[in-house]
């Protein structure tokens, strides 16, 4: 499997679109070659305007190079690449390096095949590999400390902004994205492949992300995680996490630990129906929010839960008077809240749980 693995160097952070000209305004300035390496040094062009103030510099190793259409086309076979910036009147700087790995091709053709050093995009690179073992390619970005901006391919990509506050897309494929800060910020559209984010901190999903499944790290400790309006999978760790699918028919698994299942969106008679796979009532509990589960007792907060009233838990198929406003039907696991107690207005069923548990009053918390 071909493995392209782009890395920021400079530790105050990058757009790596500065290392796919093809993805940005540029304007070429000069370009060299020896038999075995190559260089392209280009300008940014931002709102039709030349940024003067700096210049740009792709330099790549490996064989064959030439010139070969025109000044600008410096092309060859290329095994490695890094990119430079040089302020106006400063020092030149390395901000990103390309290692390529194309596995068990690697003997066979040394390196990727480039008409151009200023095609060095994902889309030419993945391509490349593409035809060499069909969708055996992968593009791994992977950021410094500072604010990174990482583009993703059309292919599976694997992004990590590192440190600081990152802008991450993917584009289409099955993308897998690690994120470290609550900032960082996910891109996917709908209809781009199965994605997932993988959290080592409290992490939601912004709306309009269409991320398909979000993680717990492993070894993160006590995270909480939250989803979107998107239908998604959320996965706790072995530690005490606090999930939230959010609005969505979502699917939550708590892992080990004393998990807490949140729900806080308004509910649906037609979606908006989360099922719990891993409910545990000896570990477990249930956060209602106060502003859409009403009259269940005292109210209390995500830093200071109150307990359910005892009499507002029923475990039926319906409420049977006025103060029963959670149900859980043990014969089916569905979990339901009734906004009176009476019938007047009908149950609304808000989570979907394993059958036959020992669920009480007990589990549920108001917050």
């Amino acid at each position: 499997m071909a493995v392209f693995t782009l890395t920021v160097t400079n530790p105050a952070g990058v757009d790596l679109s500065l290392f796919f000209p093809g993805l940005l305004g540029t304007r070429w300035s000069s370009a060299g070659y020896t038999p075995t390496s190559g260089n392209s040094n280009y300008r940014i062009i931002s709102n039709g305007v030349v940024d003067e103030t700096r210049s740009y510099s792709i330099e790549t190793s490996g064989k064959d190079y030439s010139f070969s259409h025109g000044d600008a086309a410096v092309g060859g076979t290329i095994t490695s690449a890094t990119l430079s910036v040089t302020p106006m009147g400063g020092t030149k700087a390395q901000l990103a390096t390309l290692s390529i790995d194309l596995g068990s091709y690697t003997t066979t053709y040394g390196g990727v095949p480039i008409p151009s050093i200023l095609d060095l995009t994902p889309a030419a690179l993945m391509r490349f590999a593409d035809r060499l073992d069909s969708n055996r390619a992968t593009l791994v970005l992977k950021g410094a400390d500072g604010n990174d901006k990482l583009p993703g391919s059309q292919w599976s990509d694997i992004l990590d902004g590192g440190r600081g506050v990152d802008w991450l897309e993917g584009m289409g494929g099955d993308d897998l994205y690690y994120v470290d800060n609550q900032g960082d910020a996910v891109r996917e559209n709908g209809g781009e492949g199965l994605d997932t984010v993988v959290s080592t901190v409290t992490y939601r999903l912004a709306e309009g992300t269409s991320v398909e499944i979000l993680r717990a790290f492993p070894s993160s400790g006590r995270v909480g995680l939250t989803g979107n309006s998107f239908s998604n999978q959320i996965f706790g760790n072995e530690s005490a996490n606090r999930l939230d699918g959010g609005a969505g028919n979502d699917a939550l698994t708590g892992g080990l630990g004393r998990d807490v299942f949140l729900f806080s969106t308004k509910l649906s008679k037609t979606g908006n129906v989360d099922q719990i796979l891993d409910f545990r009532v000896v570990d477990d509990s249930i956060w209602l929010e106060n502003s859409i589960f009403k009259g269940l007792g005292k109210v209390g907060s995500l830093t200071k839960p109150a307990k359910l009233n005892g009499d507002a838990f029923i475990t039926g198929s319906r409420a049977q008077d006025k103060e029963d406003r959670i149900i859980y039907t043990k014969t089916t696991g569905s979990l339901y809240y009734d906004a009176d107690g009476t019938g007047k207005a009908a149950q609304i069923k808000f989570a979907q749980l394993e059958k036959g548990l020992n669920v009480k009053a007990s589990d549920f918390f108001i917050v």
